[in-house]
């Protein structure tokens, strides 16, 4: 045997280490494939849950946006009553002042338009002097002359004259 040659346990003991090396290689590898696949599964679950929440997302966007559609709407239309009821409110201030002038104006002109009360007064005393029935008790309270009446005397005859006008009463 040529010493150059290896022999054959040499031989055997170098593919048996290359052999060993070959599997603890390949151990390695199957270990870095497992945390590879298990991270990999990991990753696609965390997809997985990013893709539905941001399903909901969108699903609670839409919403949200279609509420806010609504409010504006809502808001647009609160507005237009808002001014239509400002609008009224101004219109029926307009209105409540045209009536008090015009209120004011009638109260002028009723006040024009009545009698003095004193002048009321002396026409009713006059009409009473002029009622025969009262005639006739003055003028005898006074023995017929009017000028010659007492103080007294015309006292009795305001009051006669007060009870005659006065409606009776049931007692």
């Amino acid at each position: 045997l040529k010493m150059s040659e290896p022999t054959f346990g040499e031989e055997f003991q170098r593919l048996v280490r290359a052999l060993i090396d070959s599997l603890d290689r390949e151990s390695e590898l199957q270990r870095q494939l497992r945390r590879t696949k298990e991270s990999l599964v990991a990753v696609a679950l965390r997809l997985q849950v990013a893709i539905k929440i941001t399903q909901e997302d969108e699903y609670t966007i839409g919403t949200l946006q279609q509420e806010v559609a609504e409010a504006r709407t809502n808001a647009i239309v609160s507005n237009r009553q808002a001014a239509v009821a400002a609008e009224n409110i101004a219109q029926l201030n307009l209105e409540i002042s045209s009536l008090k002038r015009r209120l004011k104006a009638a109260e002028k002109e009723r006040m024009a338009a009545a009698p003095n009360p004193n002048l009321v007064a002396d026409a009713e005393v006059d009409a009473m002097m002029n009622d025969d029935f009262l005639r006739q008790s003055f003028r005898s309270d006074i023995g017929g002359n009017p000028a010659s009446a007492t103080p007294f005397n015309r006292w009795k005859i305001e009051q006669v004259f007060i009870l005659i006008k006065l409606p009776k009463t049931k007692s």
